[in-house]
C-alpha cells in the first residue's frame, strides 16, 4: 500500500512561531502547508501549546479523554473532526495534494508534546466525501528520532490515550458457542495488567455495558513490549 507522511514542526524556538506542516510522498516529494499558532489556541476547539494545567473546555484532549459512550455520538464531536482535519491537511496545496493521492496509508509525526497528544485519529473533512484517513488507508504515529532513547518503552505512558475498537461480529444467543466470554475475559485481563487497580470496575464496567455490538475504550495506558 502507498503511504505518505505529515510532518509537524514549529516554525522557530519561539513560545509564538507558527508551524510547518509537510507532506511527504512516498517517493521523497513534499509538499508544504501551515499551522498558525492562532488557529489552535482561539476558537471553538484548541490544542493545549503552553501545557497550562488546567486547559480551558475548548481543550480538545480535555474533552475526549474518557468520556463516556452516551457522549461519543453529541455533535462536538463531528467538530472536533472537522477542527483535527483542518490542521491535519491545512486548506490551500497540501490538502489539495493530498487529494490527489487517492487516500495513501497516512503517518503522523511531531516533535510537538501538545500536537502529538491530539486525537488526529478522528479527523474528517466538514464537507462530502467525508473520508476519515484513518479509516481508509489507516493513520500511524511516528516518534521523532532520539525521543525515546533514555526511556524504556515499557516504561513510558501513551502521550495520548488509546483508542481501542473492538467490533464483536455475532448475535448475543452465539456468543457462548464462539467463546466470546473467554475473549472478553482476556481483554479484561490485558488492561488490568496496564492499567491502575482503581480502574479496574470501572473497566469491566465498559466492558459489560457495550457488548455484543461494539466497544471502544480511551484509557491512558503504558505500552507493552
Amino acid at each position: 500500500m502507498a503511504f505518505a507522511t505529515i510532518l509537524i514542526e514549529q516554525q522557530e524556538k519561539t513560545t509564538d512561531s507558527d508551524f510547518n506542516v509537510r507532506l511527504i510522498e512516498e517517493n521523497g516529494k513534499e509538499t508544504l502547508g501551515t499551522i498558525k499558532r492562532l488557529d489552535l489556541t482561539t476558537g471553538r476547539w484548541t490544542a493545549n501549546l503552553d501545557g497550562v494545567v488546567a486547559p480551558p473546555p475548548s481543550d480538545i484532549v480535555t474533552y475526549v479523554s474518557g468520556v463516556t459512550p452516551d457522549r461519543r455520538s453529541h455533535p462536538d464531536f463531528n467538530g472536533i473532526a472537522e477542527t483535527l482535519h483542518d490542521w491535519l491537511l491545512p486548506p490551500g496545496v497540501l490538502r489539495q495534494r493530498w487529494a490527489s493521492l487517492a487516500n495513501p496509508r497516512l503517518y503522523v509525526e511531531t516533535s510537538v508534546e501538545a500536537l502529538d497528544q491530539l486525537p488526529w485519529e478522528m479527523a474528517c473533512p466538514a464537507k462530502p466525501p467525508f473520508q476519515r484517513p484513518a479509516l481508509i488507508g489507516g493513520l500511524c504515529r511516528l516518534s521523532p528520532p532520539g525521543a525515546r532513547a533514555t526511556t524504556l518503552m515499557a516504561n513510558m505512558p501513551s502521550n495520548w490515550p488509546f483508542r481501542i475498537l473492538i467490533v464483536v461480529g455475532c448475535k448475543a444467543e452465539e456468543e457462548l458457542a464462539l467463546g466470546i466470554g473467554k475473549e472478553v475475559d482476556t481483554i479484561e485481563r490485558t488492561f488490568f495488567r496496564l492499567e491502575r487497580a482503581s480502574r479496574r470496575e470501572q473497566i469491566r464496567g465498559q466492558v459489560g455495558q457495550l457488548l455484543p455490538s461494539l466497544l471502544i475504550v480511551a484509557r491512558p495506558v503504558v505500552h507493552d513490549p
